[in-house]
């Protein structure tokens, strides 16, 4: 009880408290050391934010006497938490265990922000949740479990690359979804299905979008939202929506259900200079007018031909979803440099001959029951070569691929890879998986250049051809 002191409590370590906490507006309070409350009393920060906070006790309650301010995570473990309708910011709110615990939060605001943030309710044996008419406000990923009903959740991130995931079935009567402040993608993984009474979930543009999905290796999830406010700028993969929407803009990333795309289009480059992809280049004819609404969708085709202005490297500057990227028309030299973030494609690949792959961290073929052809055209690939995504797709070679470094181009798929006779060269070669896969090598060979070698693990692969495959490293369990 720091009532009446005007000093400094320099908190450093834990401190486990039996009772209440009562600082005041006149002192001053420094320090990340965690709080552990293992007996029934009341919280009363002043305004001051406080360290780690730890509800541990068996039968004990802990109120709110005011607003809550934490530097890190508030966890639950046993007992009972109530904000008291006053809002609570921390890095966290985690309550995954099997002991017997509540938490109430009324009509509170919950903000959960930092660098590393979740809502995690994993493990619910023994939980009880009053989600009240609460508002939680996150900016990166909600770690649920089964069976959670909250009120309104609300992703607030605005960032251009943030990732965020939903696990386990739950009810939300809101859910929304803040699109990117700049160009870039918002992306959801589900693991499940959801029901939501009032979705709010949409891009701002062209190229400031957000993508829903089901988690790798899921084949589908629903979304049960009975409201969904207007649905433009949104990418979407094995989403399976009860009722139909036809967004604007909306890109088809495949597997999908009840929802209307637009009609694919083919798009070419036109803008001179060194320009990211999503600057406003495109244009609906060879080197017709670019708009920024002629920006390339998972569906469309991306053309870069000899009538385009391209005077310098274009980058792909955002982990953008698009379908087929044809260069074969390209025989002036150019630069693609595909980024920092990776590329996710869903059609074909062909480079032409005046094209460089300078630079970039990995091409995700995520195609969904489709095969998906590369054609190098004696062009080497500068980045990770990754079929990771896609759900039955086949990443099939038209003739032979090689990187252009010792620290560039790997294969990692986790579905059918077709050689065609081809021969690729690479620093790496990994295959693991349990999915239901097949390497198809006919007369090609996979060459690895460096002692990094071959893994290939798991279960369920087929191996097909003739191949000689010759390495300083192999790590496989297969014949």
């Amino acid at each position: 009880n720091c009532t009446g002191f005007t000093g400094t409590l320099n908190c450093s370590a834990t401190i486990a408290i039996s009772g209440s906490l009562t600082l005041v507006a006149g002192m001053t309070y420094t320090g990340t050391g965690s709080l552990q409350f293992n007996g029934s009393g009341t919280i009363t920060s002043a305004g001051k934010t406080l360290g780690a906070v730890t509800i541990i006790g068996a039968g004990i309650t802990v109120n709110l006497g005011d607003a809550l301010s934490s530097s890190g995570a508030i966890t639950v473990t046993q007992g009972t938490f109530t904000t008291n309708n006053y809002n609570v910011t921390a890095t966290s709110l985690s309550s995954s265990n099997s002991n017997t615990r509540t938490i109430n939060l009324g009509s509170s605001t919950v903000t959960i922000s930092g660098s590393a943030t979740s809502v995690n309710f994993s493990n619910q044996t023994g939980l009880t949740f009053n989600a009240g008419t609460s508002t939680i406000n996150a900016s990166s990923s909600l770690s649920i479990g089964t069976g959670v009903t909250f009120n309104n959740v609300s992703f607030t991130g605005s960032g251009s690359n943030i990732s965020l995931s939903i696990t386990g079935t739950n009810t939300f009567n809101q859910l929304s979804f803040t699109a990117p402040a700049s160009a870039g993608v918002t992306k959801c993984s589900f693991s499940a299905s959801q029901t939501i009474t009032t979705m709010v979930c949409s891009g701002t543009s062209a190229v400031n979008r957000i993508f829903l999905r089901a988690d790798a290796g899921v084949s589908s999830v629903t979304l049960n939202a009975t409201t969904w406010t207007t649905v433009s700028d949104v990418d979407f993969q094995r989403i399976t929506l009860t009722n139909a929407k036809s967004p604007t803009r909306g890109g088809d990333c495949g597997g999908n259900t009840n929802i209307t795309f637009p009609a694919a289009k083919t798009v070419y480059w036109n803008l001179a200079g060194a320009q990211n992809w999503s600057a406003t280049g495109w244009a609906t004819s060879s080197g017709g007018s670019p708009a920024v609404n002629n920006f390339p969708l998972a569906q469309d085709t991306a053309v870069f031909d000899n009538t385009g202005s391209v005077t310098d490297t274009i980058t792909v500057d955002r982990a953008f979803n698009v379908g087929t990227v044809d260069m074969s028309a390209r025989t002036n030299a150019m630069s693609l440099n595909l980024g920092s973030y990776g590329f996710y494609v869903y059609g074909d690949w062909t480079f032409g001959t005046g094209v460089t792959n300078s630079a970039g961290a990995a091409i995700y073929f995520a195609g969904h029951s489709k095969t998906q052809t590369v054609t190098s055209n004696g062009r080497s690939f500068y980045c990770q070569f990754i079929g990771q995504y896609g759900i039955s797709n086949t990443i099939s070679f038209a003739d032979a691929c090689s990187a252009s470094s010792a620290n560039g181009m790997y294969i990692y798929s986790t579905t059918g890879l077709s050689l065609n006779n081809n021969t690729i060269t690479t620093p790496y070669f990994e295959n693991g998986s349990t999915s239901t896969r097949t390497l198809a090598f006919g007369t090609g060979n996979i060459t690895v250049t460096t002692a990094q070698g071959v893994n290939i693990t798991g279960s369920s692969l087929t191996v097909t051809g003739t191949p000689d495959r010759k390495s300083t490293r192999l790590n496989s369990s297969h014949t």
